[in-house]
């Protein structure tokens, strides 16, 4: 088995398969900010706001 098929059924973390995949780093780089920047900006993310008031 290779690691694209562990990576897809989910038993690959990351933070290996950056290490695995055999791209250069800044390849893996943009891959990661994309994913980041995906989970920012999906819709179904509750957008949780933290608010300190002091009187």
């Amino acid at each position: 088995m290779n690691t694209t098929l562990y990576r897809n059924l989910g038993m690959l973390p990351d933070r290996y398969w950056y290490q695995l995949n055999g791209k250069s780093a800044t390849e893996n780089f943009r891959e990661q900010r994309e994913k980041i920047l995906d989970s920012l900006t999906d819709e179904d993310t509750p957008i949780i706001v933290i608010r300190s008031e002091s009187k």
